[in-house]
């Protein structure tokens, strides 16, 4: 590869490979803005997708792991998450994995149960649970060992304001049916906070190790988030063990914050970047300082007429951009024996 730098003060890098090709800078990162359109895109060779897309079509009339393979992408990132998922159908299972693989496309996979809700980190034994979980699923889909597991830390300390206000609303008390009622009628953010609240009251003393929740600042997610894992590397750890000295990468899905503090921690071998939160300050001094970064998520894409999906919803999904020089980042194309 021979890489040529152009300017002075603000030089940019360009590198051509043998092949021709032209590819970006580690650092040349396409910020997530508006969203991307459903088309093929040189940009974007991966897609994470919260249900299962076998049997769905495209207008085209082609399945959509063909329009997909039509579009460039090369990686369709899937859901590991608990028995109760979040979403009917968000668990990847065997046999869309085998449908995955045999299309010519990869697998990525990515541990999600509630891991945007702040109440869910309070929970000492988190980590431990979703780890125990998520191994589970991987023998189950035979998962190859040393490809990577994403944990998702999908801004719990984004939305623990909420709870903090609520609770200074409501004197520390529970809320009334009155409140709940309003806060449903006011949107996603008040449901959000009606379901999540009484947990926030139970757990978060003992987690937080305050007496008044209305001192809880989101720096204080930090531990928490620490503590699981911790928790999952223990997981693995011990699965390593009982394998004969085979086990997984661990990755970590999260907000530019949470992924700087789990990148200096080194609680993961592969970061991957949500764009919420992209309008804090500290979201493009990561995106553009990270070394460790692997792959950075825009918002979402509809496909109108993608069918049939669930509810009769309309089909959407995440294009993910790629570091530039880093192809490998846990994806895997063949199960073990």
């Amino acid at each position: 590869m021979l890489c040529l730098k152009f300017g002075f003060a603000s030089a940019f890098v360009v590198c051509f490979f043998a092949t021709g090709t032209i590819v970006q800078a580690a650092s040349d990162w396409a910020r997530p803005g508006s969203r991307p359109r459903c088309e093929a895109n040189p940009k974007f060779r991966v897609v994470d997708v919260s249900f299962p897309i076998v049997g769905v079509k495209a207008p085209s009339g082609r399945s959509v792991l063909q329009e997909l393979k039509g579009f460039g992408v090369e990686t369709i990132f899937r859901y590991y998450d608990h028995e109760n998922e979040t979403l009917p159908g968000k668990t990847l299972l065997p046999a869309e994995s085998d449908a995955i693989i045999k299309a010519g496309m990869k697998i990525g996979v990515v541990f999600q149960h509630n891991n945007d809700s702040p109440v869910k980190f309070m929970d000492p034994n988190a980590g431990t649970a979703d780890a125990k979980r998520a191994l589970f699923l991987a023998d189950q889909n035979k998962q190859p060992f040393w490809s990577t597991i994403y944990f998702g830390i999908d801004g719990p300390e984004l939305h623990l304001s909420p709870l903090v206000k609520e609770y200074k609303r409501n004197s520390g008390r529970p809320m009334s049916e009155e409140r709940k009622e309003e806060l449903r009628r006011s949107g996603k953010e008040g449901r959000q906070v009606v379901t999540r609240y009484p947990g926030f009251l139970a757990l978060g003393p003992a987690a937080f190790s305050v007496d008044d929740l209305g001192r809880v600042t989101p720096g204080m997610m930090r531990p928490l988030i620490k503590k699981y894992f911790n928790q999952i590397a223990a997981q693995f750890a011990d699965y390593k063990t009982r394998n004969g000295g085979k086990t997984f990468n661990i990755g970590m899905y999260c907000t530019a914050g949470m992924c700087a503090f789990g990148e200096k921690a080194r609680f993961a071998d592969y970061f991957w970047l949500s764009p919420e939160g992209r309008n804090d300050p500290i979201f493009d001094t990561y995106l553009k300082g990270s070394s460790q970064l692997s792959l950075v998520q825009h918002l979402p894409t509809s496909c109108v007429d993608w069918k049939p999906v669930r509810d009769n919803q309309t089909f959407e999904m995440d294009f993910n951009q790629v570091r530039a020089g880093r192809p490998d980042f846990g994806q895997w194309n063949r199960k073990r024996p």
